[in-house]
């Protein structure tokens, strides 16, 4: 089963311990990117989650992926 790529909006204290910790611990998920309004917030959790980091929501459009049955 291919994971569901996921992209969170903001970098709330709920998101960084227990969003997106609970989102890596689930074989059927996978953090793609964040997005904050404030883009040095954004890149921090994204990379210390590994994933990439955004300013703005629309940003995200490259990282989302049609999702197919397979």
């Amino acid at each position: 089963m291919n994971p569901v790529s996921w992209d969170v909006l903001g970098t709330a204290a709920i998101a960084k311990s227990r969003f997106i910790p609970a989102m890596q611990g689930a074989d059927s998920a996978r953090l793609v990117a964040v997005a904050s309004r404030d883009a040095d917030k954004a890149q921090a959790v994204a990379g210390a989650f590994g994933s990439l980091g955004f300013r703005h929501a629309p940003d995200l459009r490259p990282c989302v992926r049609p999702q197919t049955s397979t």
